[in-house]
């Protein structure tokens, strides 16, 4: 918050009104110092509208939380507007390792699919045979094969952390991407037998320690989790920081990630290079590795599908200086050896304040409490609390209340404007609890005898006052006062709803409440979801997970929620990926075409379809329609291409069913 001076805001507002005084009466009124009463009033109004400056400066906590509400719960945390789902590899891979007992992760994309597809481009058809004369193999894009690497230090069996693993990925697959395997890769214990010339040094255990360490490293790097602090004292951005998607136990750098690839070949250089960093050492006069009994000089070469670990009760290690041999105590190495690695390689799930921003918690600041102009006049006016004396005349007190009536649309103006501020948390917020956006409160202070000059009594005013309220609340719908507001929101991520609003009233023209009112609803209801539908918009549904209504792509739910689809009017829509309908294994007995009357060679990679109904009554405007299309259009990832394809009643009650048969079939082949 940028600092609010009082002082010089009140000499501004009192010299911009001594201009516009001078423009709009400077031959009538000259008289513009201090001791002049339309002066004085003046002065009034600039203190009390800087009073109101000073608490719209208020830090954003203290301004939501009017009346003892905590309004920055409210707010997006930065771990649910800056995050995403995971997009690239490495968010795949950090995403993997942020489940327990895993220790790291590799993905790789499968260049060819376990079920071959071949195209015969005379036959127009795609079948799982390599049929003459023509037979052109396909190769499918969006599949994976999932490598994990288990820690040996996790009380976690192998089949509980695939089991977890594999829930995680399906959780957050991507739009038109499966994964063909998830496999845990066994552990391959790689002996290391070398010589190693040493300086002068007290503490050979010390050495022998951290050459232990350099080495077992190298074969399986361990990546770090850090914390939010860390992160934030080391400089880096909080938008940097919070890029990629949620986890659970920290954060992890991607360039610390890059660096952690799996290994398929140990070169001995490698190892002499991470030995020769460690201090006090002067030379590697030998050193071999191997597996099992093979051992090498130069080039071990890894299984593809184990990952490597140091086997440290079958390596040795001598450490010499000169031609004197140093006696390490190996047995105590080893055991600080593996006390280390255990504190090193086990993470804990963070507490939350400690991997997300967390707001201060707002003061009660009474924005609303306005105090009367009339209280600051000097007390000749006989305007304030100690009023006129009893021995003032007849007209010296009709004066008095005159001047108290004309001061009271100035009191009103200012008070309604105080009430408009401690309601900021209403009108900045989308959780639908009121459309209203103007407030006005009653300026109730016994010490002013304000009732005297009111033509009603308290009740009677008060009920005034909100009636004239009212009135401008009902106004606001169609003057789009709120959809003003929800338009500010929805700037601040970058989002809009212009064509959608166009189209909406041209719907129903013949009613405006009704648009104008929905498209309220649904942009509440879009800013309620937006975590969701901005970090999953290319995000499929979870089809190992029973079909639902929440259990839907991001696309989907987003589309729904862009177009303000009605369920209980039909109005819906279901996203098909095309890579789910590829063959499985169950497909390989199948004689006849697999496909015929194909649209091109590879009609799964990267590709799918959006089925929509034809009949409701919003579908069938044509603007409407045509909104849809676009909109689907520009919603979807720019590296998918998306069908649209229209159906009857009777082919979408059909193509329900269908689906829903189909999605159970998914979700066992998923379990499996």
């Amino acid at each position: 918050m940028v600092a609010f001076d009082q002082s010089k805001e009140y000499a501004a507002l009192r010299e911009e009104g001594l201009d516009e005084l001078r423009k709009l009466a400077g031959r009538v009124w000259t008289d513009h110092n201090a001791h002049d009463p339309g002066i004085t009033i003046l002065e009034q109004l600039c203190y009390a509208i800087t009073d109101l400056g000073y608490r719209a400066s208020f830090d954003i906590p203290d301004l939501l939380s009017e009346g003892g509400d905590d309004g920055v719960d409210r707010l997006f945390r930065p771990s649910e507007a800056l995050t995403c789902d995971p997009v690239t590899l490495t968010d795949w891979r950090k995403l993997i390792m942020d489940v327990d007992g895993v220790k790291n992760a590799w993905i790789e994309p499968v260049e060819e699919q376990a079920v071959p597809l071949y195209f015969h481009p005379d036959k127009n058809q795609l079948s799982l045979q390599a049929e003459p004369p023509i037979a052109e193999p396909v190769y499918l894009k969006g599949l994976y094969r999932v490598w994990i690497e288990k820690s040996e230090l996790a009380d976690v069996d192998g089949h509980t952390v695939r089991r977890s693993v594999a829930s995680r990925l399906y959780a957050n697959r991507a739009l038109c991407e499966d994964f063909e395997t998830i496999e845990l890769l066994e552990a391959q214990p790689v002996r290391v037998q070398a010589k190693i010339e040493i300086g002068q040094t007290d503490d050979a255990d010390a050495i022998l320690l951290v050459i232990y360490e350099k080495i077992a490293d190298y074969l399986s790097p361990t990546v770090p989790f850090r914390t939010l602090q860390e992160l934030l004292d080391e400089g880096k951005p909080i938008d940097e920081i919070f890029d990629g998607p949620v986890l659970q136990h920290g954060f992890i750098e991607s360039d610390a990630l890059k660096k952690a690839e799996r290994r398929v070949t140990v070169r001995s250089s490698d190892l002499i290079r991470e030995i020769m960093s460690v201090d006090h050492v002067r030379a590697v006069r030998s050193i071999s590795i191997g597996t099992g009994s093979d051992m090498s000089d130069w080039v071990l070469a890894l299984s593809p599908d184990m990952s490597p670990t140091l086997d440290l009760l079958n390596s040795s290690i001598v450490l010499q200086r000169g031609q004197l041999e140093i006696n390490a105590n190996i047995a105590r190495v080893r055991d600080i050896y593996d006390e280390r690695q255990r504190r090193s390689k086990t993470f804990s799930k963070l507490a939350k304040h400690k991997r997300d921003v967390m707001p201060p918690k707002g003061r009660d600041r009474k924005l609303a409490r306005y105090y009367s102009i009339q209280h600051q006049f000097p007390q000749v006016y006989g305007i304030g609390a100690a009023g006129l004396p009893s021995s003032a005349s007849t007209t010296r007190k009709a004066e008095a209340r005159q001047l108290k009536a004309y001061l009271m649309f100035f009191d009103q103006l200012l008070a309604n404007l105080f009430t408009q501020l401690a309601h900021a948390k209403d009108l900045l917020s989308f959780q639908g609890q009121s459309s209203r956006t103007y407030f006005s409160q009653v300026i109730a202070d016994p010490e002013l005898d304000l009732e005297s000059i009111r033509v009603s009594d308290a009740d009677a005013h008060r009920e005034f006052l909100r009636e004239i309220t009212d009135q401008l609340a009902k106004a606001d719908v169609i003057e789009n006062r709120r959809n003003r507001f929800l338009n500010h929101l929805l700037a601040r991520f970058a989002e809009h709803f212009v064509d959608y609003s166009l189209m909406l009233r041209q719907a129903t023209p013949e009613d405006w409440d009704k648009p104008a009112e929905k498209l309220v609803r649904d942009k509440e209801t879009f800013l309620q979801h937006y975590p969701r539908v901005s970090a999953g918009r290319g995000t499929a549904f979870d089809y190992t997970q029973a079909a639902g209504p929440e259990n839907v792509s991001g696309l989907e739910k987003r589309l729904r929620l862009k177009l303000g689809l009605i369920e209980a009017e039909d109005e819906t829509l279901f996203v098909v990926e095309h890579i789910l309908l590829r063959a499985m294994t169950a497909d390989t007995k199948q004689q006849v075409p697999f496909l015929t009357a194909t649209r091109s060679k590879d009609p799964y990679s990267q590709q799918l379809s959006v089925i929509l109904p034809e009949w409701p009554k919003r579908f069938s405007n044509p603007s409407f329609k045509l909104l849809v299309e676009q909109t689907i259009r520009e919603e979807t990832p720019a590296h998918l291409t998306p069908y649209l394809c229209w159906l009857s009643k009777d082919d979408m009650t059909g193509f329900r069913q269908i689906h829903l048969d189909w999605v159970e079939k998914l979700r066992n082949r998923g379990r499996a």
